[in-house]
């Protein structure tokens, strides 16, 4: 199912999620996704978490130290 990615009147960057995206805890792909995308992209927390469905910053902030966390004991992960 394609994506889609706009931005809004305010210059905020968002994407649609796909049904199964929705609501799902422990989405490791989209954890790593929200932490490139903090890392690579120079966004805020805030930002990043409007572009994957309206996360607040806090939980961007969790996720994104959740992974690091993973990425440190896990060498595949961080090979990944």
């Amino acid at each position: 199912m394609p994506v889609s990615i706009s931005m809004t009147s305010v210059g905020v960057w968002e994407r649609s999620k796909t049904d199964s995206e929705k609501a799902q805890k422990g989405n490791k792909a989209q954890d790593i996704a929200i932490c490139l995308a903090r890392e690579l992209g120079g966004l805020r927390c805030e930002e990043v978490g409007n572009f994957f469905g309206a996360l607040s910053a806090a939980a961007v902030t969790s996720r994104y130290n959740h992974v690091a966390t993973e990425m440190m004991h896990d060498r595949k992960l961080n090979r990944e």
